[in-house]
């Protein structure tokens, strides 16, 4: 038996920049995945995205991405993937969902105006 994969908008029809990610970022808590906290250097925005001061975004988790159950589960629209380390990039809203990883000295010395 197929089970049909739920579709991703390549957008949200809302206008926000995130909301066709949600039902992926909510499998992945489902799952037992847990959000993490992100250094300071990066604001946090209503919506669980810390944005640099470009307007690239990243949703966290504690641990890597279960990609094969993303697969599975999700049908993706092109310009959403994954990248070689696993994480999940939304290229024309340039948003991502990925494991945090340890911050450079570099990143950690950036702070906001």
């Amino acid at each position: 038996m197929t089970t049909k994969k739920q579709p991703i908008l390549s957008h949200s029809p809302s206008g926000s920049h995130t909301g066709h990610l949600r039902p992926i970022i909510d499998f992945l808590i489902e799952q037992g995945n847990p959000p993490t906290p992100r250094p300071s250097y990066l604001r946090l925005e209503p919506d669980g995205f810390y944005v640099d001061r470009d307007g690239v975004g990243e949703f966290l988790f504690e641990q890597p991405l279960d990609v094969e159950a993303i697969q599975a589960r999700f049908d993706l629209p092109p310009g959403i993937g994954f990248t070689r380390q696993g994480d999940l990039w939304d290229s024309p809203n340039r948003k991502g969902i990925m494991q945090s990883r340890p911050v450079s000295a570099a990143d950690a010395a950036i702070k906001w105006d």
